[in-house]
């Protein structure tokens, strides 16, 4: 994981961010899926998306590759339970 210390106006970003995509990622049709197209949009600060995608990458179960058009494409594997 990548070092990032965050002052205070990165950290509210940050946040922002992250819940912007958790709402993406619990959308009905991305459970459903379990993958999503995730992008940054404009005047978010690419350290941040640097970061949040470290974040997704060392997550465990899930995968993030990036698109040729700049967007991301993360999916991640539910274990069934016994």
């Amino acid at each position: 994981m990548t070092s990032w210390t965050p002052d205070a106006s990165e950290q509210t970003g940050y946040i922002a961010l992250t819940r912007r995509i958790q709402d993406i990622i619990l959308s009905p049709k991305a459970q459903i899926d379990h993958q999503v197209l995730i992008s940054p949009e404009p005047g978010e600060s690419l350290s941040q998306w640097d970061h949040l995608i470290s974040e997704i990458r060392d997550a465990e179960g899930v995968s993030i590759r990036s698109c040729e058009d700049g967007r991301f494409l993360v999916s991640w594997f539910i274990t069934p339970e016994n």
